[in-house]
C-alpha cells in the first residue's frame, strides 16, 4: 500500500473533489482515479461513492479516513525522526498548513526562506485543521499555520498570530440576502444554517456556538455538515446559509454569495502555532519571514485566480 495514494485518499476525503486533490498533489484526475480505485482493489472495498456530480465517503471510507490520518502522521514521524538523528537542529523545518487559508502567502514565505537559508532544508504539507492539528500532536511537523480556535493547543503550544480572517455569511446567490451589502447577525435569527456537525470536530461546533450566543439566538439548524465541502455544496444547492471564513472565497465556488457581517468580533485569528518542547531554531527564522509577509494584506485576501494559480512544493520524502 503506497503511501501516496493513502495522501490522496486523506486529501480527497477531506475536500471530495478530485479536481482540488488532483491540483494540490500535481497529478491529473485520472491518475487520482486510478490511484483511489488501487487503493480501494487492495482493501477490498469502496472507500467513495460518485457520479458524475458529488462525492461522498462511504461508511467504510469514514472509518478509514480515521486510521488513513494516523497512518500518515505515524509514517511522517518515523521520517522526521529518521532525518533528524543524523543532523542539528535547524537543519531542517517541516511546515504544514490550510490550503485555502495559508496558500496565497505560503510561496513567498517558502522562497524567502529558502533563498535566506539555504543550508536548511524545507518541508512543506497542505492539511485540513484536523490534520495540522494532529501533526503538530505527534510532531510530525515543527510548525503549522492554522485557525486559532482550540484553547487545548494554546495548552502545548507557542502562537504567533499572523492576521485575522473574518467570518462572512455564505448564501445561494438566489437568495434574497445574496442583495445586501451589509448584514447584522442578530437579524438572521429566523434563517435556516448548515451547521458543524460534533463528528466534524469538537472546536468548530463551539466556535460557532459561540458566535451565535453573542448574537442572541439559537440558530435554526438546516443541515449539519462533517467538512468542509460538505458545508459549502450545501450552500451551493441553496439548502441553507452558512457561517464561513472569509479564506473560503478561495475555492472559487460558483453560485454562492459572500456578505459581509457588522460585528467585527465575528472572525477567526490565523496563527502560527508549534511546540513547547520543539528545539528547531529555524522555526524562529521562518515567523519572521511569515509577520513581515503577513503585514501585506493582499497575501491573505488576494484575488481568487491568483490564489489557485500560486504553488508551494510539497515535498514528501520517501
Amino acid at each position: 500500500m503506497k503511501i501516496e495514494y493513502i495522501r490522496e485518499f486523506v486529501d480527497l476525503a477531506e475536500c471530495l473533489s478530485f479536481t482540488v486533490t488532483a491540483r494540490r498533489q500535481y497529478i491529473s484526475q485520472p491518475v487520482l482515479s486510478t490511484h483511489i480505485k488501487s487503493l480501494e482493489k487492495e482493501l477490498g472495498f469502496t472507500l467513495f461513492d460518485r457520479d458524475r456530480h458529488s462525492v461522498k465517503l462511504t461508511r467504510s471510507g469514514r472509518l478509514f479516513y480515521e486510521e488513513a490520518v494516523q497512518i500518515i502522521a505515524h509514517y511522517d514521524r518515523a521520517l522526521l525522526a529518521i532525518e533528524r538523528s543524523g543532523k542539528h537542529d535547524g537543519d531542517q523545518l517541516s511546515v504544514g498548513y490550510l490550503h485555502y487559508a495559508f496558500g496565497g502567502i505560503m510561496p513567498e514565505a517558502a522562497n524567502t526562506f529558502r533563498e535566506l537559508y539555504p543550508q536548511t532544508h524545507l518541508r512543506t504539507v497542505v492539511y485540513g485543521y484536523k490534520g495540522a492539528a494532529q501533526a503538530l500532536m505527534d510532531n510530525s511537523v515543527d510548525l503549522v499555520l492554522t485557525l486559532d480556535v482550540d484553547d487545548k493547543l494554546r495548552h502545548y503550544c507557542n502562537v504567533t498570530k499572523l492576521g485575522e480572517d473574518p467570518v462572512r455569511l455564505m448564501v445561494n446567490e438566489r437568495d434574497p440576502l445574496a442583495k445586501a451589502q451589509l448584514l447584522s447577525l442578530p437579524t438572521l435569527r429566523d434563517e435556516p444554517f448548515v451547521l458543524p456537525h460534533p463528528h466534524f470536530s469538537d472546536v468548530f461546533p463551539w466556535f460557532y456556538s459561540g458566535l451565535f450566543e453573542r448574537a442572541g439566538f439559537v440558530p435554526k439548524a438546516a443541515k449539519y455538515y462533517c467538512n468542509v465541502a460538505a458545508r459549502l455544496r450545501c450552500v451551493q444547492q441553496n439548502q441553507g446559509v452558512a457561517l464561513v471564513g472569509n479564506h473560503l472565497r478561495r475555492a472559487n465556488l460558483g453560485k454562492t454569495v459572500f456578505v459581509d457581517l457588522v460585528e467585527d468580533w465575528c472572525r477567526y485569528d490565523l496563527a502560527a502555532m508549534w511546540r513547547k518542547d520543539t528545539k528547531n531554531l529555524a522555526i524562529e527564522d521562518f515567523i519572521e519571514i511569515l509577520c513581515s509577509l503577513s503585514a501585506k494584506e493582499s497575501l491573505f485576501a488576494g484575488p481568487q485566480e491568483e490564489y489557485l494559480e500560486s504553488r508551494v512544493e510539497a515535498e514528501h520524502t520517501a
